[in-house]
């Protein structure tokens, strides 16, 4: 008992300090115009009264409450978002640990294993995602270790409260615990599975609370968290982007540190190929008596499978980071309890080795570290805090600022799309409509409907992004959106700025 308390307060006392440290040398560090935009405006309205969903186009509504409970101690600007992000990160670590202490009592090896998870948790604005999937294996972990009605309901507990963060994270945790309930009775067949599955039941029904009662107390709530339901079934919930397998890298374009890193990158989306399979064979090859000693494996194995496909469809380096925590663990695991002694350093070794260089070519916070590559930061005052910001990005929002003190009242109002919702933060602004992000083809009704909005609210300013997305030139605004951009070439006109460089693009209604 006193072993484990100890590790407890190891594993809490490093994911603090590593969160910790992080923030502190680079929480003032760039900012994310577009997705850590879309969080940072949701939460600046969420803290303004607003109800997220309801009221404007967002995430699942817990990890907007989360981040508003700050404010009181930071304010609602970026820095206030970032420190309520690092809090969760160190939450989400600290389950990693405890679950990485299953394989390794040494604490030089689990501070090697806290600092490689850890730093695999960014993009800064969706950390949400790796902590929850550290804590769904913890659950998993639990569950196999003592497959008892408590542990069933806790984990049931877990997968629902998941789900008020997150919707796909409930789905997943649902996934990959009935995965393993259904394993465990296959293994066991030692009667009793209804009852724990009604625990489980019960726990998932509990667990999402939180949301059952903004359904029944919050007017409108549902109809919102319903119509957002219907956008995904109609649209998806993101951009398709193809697996990059190393087949489809042209290779002999790169040289130097581009090969080195890119390499590197490969290799982290080759994981989940290669530590899945075994975490398959070994977890379905486990007799009776092996599952409390190798729990990892088979809880690892589970919430990882599922967790892949958060980047099946759109295969993202940021999608890759988001969820691949729980099958870092695994693979850690595997090599760790191989009877092969090289094995664990040659592994480990190599996981760190290509996520050093991987971190170099798409880490939010080190790709500005890449040899070769040095970047001008400049002090920028954003939304009265002051960021360290590219000098590009600095000066592109600088005299986004200047123009609009110049040109539009505070009062009026200004519609952006398709894809900057940091502006209306930076801007003092409010969104006019309920979207806030446009990444899908728009039907002609939607179009429409966005149309008559912009003229009920009385929308005399647009600014318009007309840049592609993932380089497609089908995702422009004009291409997604194609009824509502005639409408603006023809009732409105473009604004000659000379401060405002393409891609942005002013219109004032004629």
């Amino acid at each position: 008992m006193a072993e484990r308390r100890s590790t407890t307060w190891f594993a809490a006392g490093f994911a603090v300090l590593l969160c910790g440290l992080s923030y502190l040398l680079f929480g003032d560090y760039d900012l994310g115009l577009a997705d850590e935009g879309y969080l940072w405006y949701g939460v600046q309205r969420t803290v303004a009264g607003e109800v997220p969903l309801r009221d404007f186009q967002a995430y699942d509504p817990g990890r907007y409450y989360w981040c508003a409970a700050f404010a009181p101690l930071v304010g609602d600007g970026v820095l206030g978002l970032r420190l309520a992000m690092a809090a969760f990160q160190a939450l989400g670590l600290t389950f990693a640990l405890l679950v990485a202490a299953r394989f390794t009592r040494n604490r030089a090896e689990l501070a090697f294993c806290g600092l490689l998870i850890g730093l695999w948790m960014f993009p800064r604005h969706k950390l949400f995602e790796p902590a929850l999937a550290s804590m769904a294996v913890w659950f998993a972990v639990r569950l196999v270790e003592q497959p008892r009605a408590a542990r069933h309901l806790a984990a049931g507990l877990y997968a629902g409260l998941a789900g008020f963060l997150g919707r796909n994270h409930a789905l997943y945790a649902v996934a990959a615990s009935a995965f393993l309930i259904v394993w465990l009775a296959w293994k066991d067949r030692a009667g009793g599975e209804w009852q724990r599955i009604g625990a489980w039941a019960l726990g998932l029904v509990l667990g999402y609370s939180p949301m059952w009662a903004m359904f029944l107390f919050v007017p409108g709530f549902f109809d919102g968290f319903w119509y957002s339901n219907v956008l995904v079934l109609e649209h998806g919930s993101n951009l398709p982007s193809p697996y990059p397998w190393p087949w489809l890298t042209d290779w002999s374009a790169l040289g130097g540190w581009d090969l080195a890193c890119q390499a590197g990158l490969s290799a982290a989306f080759l994981l989940p190929c290669l530590a899945l399979p075994i975490g398959l064979v070994r977890t379905l090859g486990m007799r009776k008596d092996q599952i409390g000693a190798n729990a990892v494996l088979a809880a690892a194995f589970a919430v990882g499978l599922f967790y892949v496909h958060h980047m099946s469809v759109r295969s993202h380096w940021s999608h890759l980071a988001e969820c691949l925590s729980p099958t870092l663990l695994l693979a850690l695991a595997l090599a760790a309890k191989s009877t092969w002694r090289w094995l664990r350093p040659a592994v480990w070794g190599g996981i760190a080795l290509f996520s050093s260089l991987a971190f170099f070519e798409v880490h939010s916070l080190f790709a500005r570290f890449k040899p070769g590559e040095p970047q001008e930061l400049v002090a920028c005052e954003v939304d009265g805090e002051t960021l360290r910001l590219p000098s590009s990005k600095a000066r592109q929002l600088e005299n986004l600022q200047a123009v609009f003190r110049a040109r539009v009242r505070p009062e009026e109002q200004v519609f952006i799309a398709p894809g900057r919702p940091a502006f209306y933060a930076v801007l003092g602004k409010v969104a006019p409509t309920w979207w806030i992000y446009f990444f899908w083809v728009a039907t002609d009704a939607e179009q429409r409907e966005l149309i008559d909005e912009l003229a009920s609210e009385g929308v005399d300013w647009v600014l318009v992004v007309d840049r592609s997305i993932d380089g497609i030139e089908e995702r422009r605004f004009a291409s997604t959106h194609p009824l509502v951009w005639q409408h603006l070439e023809r009732d409105f006109e473009r604004v000659a700025a000379q401060e405002l460089a393409p891609p942005c693009v002013l219109f004032r209604r004629r």
